[in-house]
């Protein structure tokens, strides 16, 4: 929730352990959706109506009155699913860090025919003007088939159930955590849940089989239907935000920046203990590359029987030699290969069309720990004689990939032994007989150097702008709380005066020393390559760095455009 300035984000949590069982809803604050601020939990489990877990729900903001408040379900000392109120209880608090609930609690119950077992999540409410009445959805499932029930209100108290859900479906068991939405048909802004017009369409997800699906339609608020434009689990169509591991999501409105930020549970696959054990995991390494293919002559045909993508990744994972494909990245890599997680390309010709294989290869990520599910797949719509791109993000125990600049995301799991810290590689790779081209490369990870994780990262002292880039160094014992330390490379000489551009540390064996190389922008106003080390390796936080005093070690000779020549990368050698 964006709420006059600060982001509030409230997730389910257990006060007492790393597993499900005594939920509440923590509640954390941040400025800027990177540095977070943790609070006293908003709801707690203390009421008739909620002592069996205070479940997932929304926050909606109230026009007029500018007041947030929280739609929840509730699990009932008789065992029963109901939706209950909270509200902040000091407005003029900035965090709004206390909540009390409402003494009409439940607001909503399961009767009329409602399983109450199978009655939870409802949404951000929205309103329509003509009538001044809020509209929430409620998952559930009517004779077993899902559906998002939809109840109105004048005052978020007393709420009426419509005569139909807004959209159900035979094809699916109980929705879970529904979220519905404007979208823009003209503009690329998000929408404030309640806009509403003729250039607007909405959004429907709902969670079920273990996935978050959604579909696109039309919704009339005067009548309340919703028209979808293709229903779900079309045999031909089955929209997903993520192709892999990624459930129960929740979007929201942030007016500030006019976009919608969507949340997700990326589920556990290892066993309770190891989850208490393992802690908190973050981010290690942001890499992105683009591939060309130069010719495409000779696509392998598709196999009729395996257009389901999962299916068609798991027969031609990894490991299986094509023709153009597999191409891609190895990620949480040991050094020998042992363990890895690929994420890769496959080309196809179908009907006289290319078809795009996005593939995520879990298969070899862990020799101890085996995922759920080994292997997950989508077609990636991308016209393989453009770049085909694929950014991923990687932590100790989740991959997310991007592929065709987002149109398709898949999040794994993993659990490696071996590919851990200073011991995980990354690898671009080619096991098809046609030639595949790197176009560019950039990847990003903290140096992780005598039992702590350097950071060093662009900026300019002297303004939020671009220019005057120095590396400014940060260090941390566990990637969560960080000691910021002075500028480790400024530009000061001929070879990087124009800036201290990116980079790359690497750490050399035997010595068991660090290095940078780097691009500075010389006072020629070429881009040449710099090397820089510790002043001082006793030092445990490496403060101090020195530059290389035979810099520039690289120049753009040969033919090489010297105003793009940057950025070197590390994984065992140094590339540009």
């Amino acid at each position: 929730m964006y709420y006059k300035g600060v982001y509030h984000l409230f997730y389910q949590y257990n006060p007492y352990s790393a597993v499900w069982g005594n939920i509440s809803w923590a509640h954390s604050v941040s400025y800027d959706l990177i540095d977070w601020i943790h609070l006293e939990n908003a709801i707690n489990p203390t009421e008739p109506y909620d002592v069996g877990g205070c479940w997932s729900g929304s926050a909606t903001i109230i026009p007029g009155d500018d007041k947030p408040v929280i739609l929840y379900t509730g699990d009932n000392s008789a065992d029963q699913q109901v939706q209950n109120l909270a509200m902040p209880k000091n407005l003029s608090d900035p965090l709004l860090r206390e909540w009390i609930k409402s003494s009409h609690n439940p607001v909503l119950s399961p009767i009329n025919g409602i399983d109450p077992k199978n009655y939870r999540d409802p949404t951000t409410a929205w309103r329509r003007s003509f009538d001044e009445t809020w509209r929430v959805l409620i998952g559930s499932q009517i004779d077993g088939h899902g559906a998002a029930i939809l109840y109105k209100s004048k005052d978020f108290i007393n709420w009426k159930r419509t005569d139909k859900p807004l959209h159900s479906s035979n094809k699916t068991g109980m929705w879970e955590c529904p979220d519905f939405y404007p979208v823009s048909t003209q503009g690329q802004n998000g929408l404030d849940t309640s806009v509403d017009g003729e250039d607007v369409k909405h959004v429907l997800k709902a969670s079920f089989h273990d996935h978050d699906y959604y579909i696109i339609g039309n919704y009339d608020s005067k009548m309340e239907t919703f028209r979808a434009d293709v229903d779900f689990m079309d045999k031909n169509v089955q929209l997903r935000y993520d192709y892999g591991v990624f459930y129960a999501s929740k979007s929201f409105y942030d007016g500030a920046k006019k976009r919608r930020v969507l949340w997700a549970w990326v589920t556990e696959a290892d066993s309770e203990s190891n989850d208490i054990q393992k802690g908190w995991s973050g981010l290690q390494a942001d890499i992105e590359v683009s591939f060309d293919l130069p010719d495409l002559n000779g696509v392998e045909l598709i196999d009729e029987r395996l257009l389901d993508p999962q299916l068609l990744c798991r027969e031609k994972n990894a490991s299986i030699n094509g023709v153009f494909g597999p191409f891609g990245l190895l990620v949480l890599a040991s050094k020998d290969l042992t363990e890895q997680t690929a994420i890769f390309f496959r080309i196809f010709k179908r009907h006289e069309k290319y078809v795009v294989l996005m593939c995520s290869d879990q298969s070899r990520s862990s020799l101890t720990i085996r995922p759920k599910e080994t292997i997950f797949g989508s077609f990636l719509h991308v016209d393989p004689n453009q770049k085909i791109s694929l950014r991923t993000l990687i932590d100790r125990s989740i991959v997310e990939s991007f592929g065709g600049e987002g149109r398709n995301c898949i999040t794994a799991r993993v659990y490696p032994g071996l590919a851990i810290g200073e011991n995980s590689h990354i690898y671009a790779y080619n096991n098809g007989t046609k030639s595949v081209t790197i176009s560019s490369l950039n990847a990003w990870r903290p140096m992780y150097y005598k039992g702590v994780y350097h950071l060093f990262y662009q900026y300019n002292p002297y303004s939020a702008l671009w220019g005057n880039i120095s590396w400014a160094h940060s260090a941390s014992y566990d990637l969560i709380d960080w000691i910021h330390l002075e500028n480790a490379i400024n530009p000061s000489e001929p070879y990087d005066v124009g800036g201290c551009w990116s980079g790359s540390a690497s750490i050399i064996p035997g010595d068991d020393k660090p290095v940078i190389l780097y691009t500075g922008g010389s006072s020629a106003d070429q881009q040449v390559q710099n090397l820089a080390m510790p002043k001082n390796l006793s030092d445990p936080l490496v403060r101090e760095w020195i530059k290389f005093s035979n810099n520039p070690v690289l120049s753009p000779i040969d033919g090489i455009d010297p105003k793009n020549y940057r950025d070197p990368v590390e994984d065992g050698s140094f590339f540009i």
